[in-house]
């Protein structure tokens, strides 16, 4: 059971990291501490968010919006193929965000 638990956990990282790298696509690309500095705002501010079906709280939108970087060199294709396109989609949209057209291994369809 703990193996399960340990993925899981390692999975809402990887989610994490991604709802990060679809904020903001900057020319500059910031080292991978500051963008998992980030992840880990996003981790305790979305996680229930994106686990759940309504639309993401304030503390979410605010530490979506917050995030400075551009991070999408990041997202592997294991990333992207790991994650809820639709929920992101969803999310985004509730805190008035634009997704870039692509975010590393992620295409987003505008």
């Amino acid at each position: 059971m703990e193996g399960k638990e340990y993925l899981s956990n390692v999975l809402i990282l990887l989610v994490s990291l991604v709802l990060l790298l679809l904020l903001k696509v900057e020319s500059a690309l910031p080292p991978p501490n500051a963008c998992n500095n980030f992840a880990t705002s996003l981790f305790t501010n979305c996680y229930n968010d994106y686990i759940g079906t309504g639309p993401p709280h304030l503390a979410c939108c605010k530490a979506i919006k917050a995030a400075p970087f551009s991070c999408c060199y990041l997202v592997t294709p294991g990333i992207a193929n790991a994650v809820n396109v639709a929920r992101i989609k969803s999310m985004a949209a509730s805190c008035k965000l634009t997704l870039p057209k692509k975010c590393g291994a992620l295409t987003f369809s505008r």
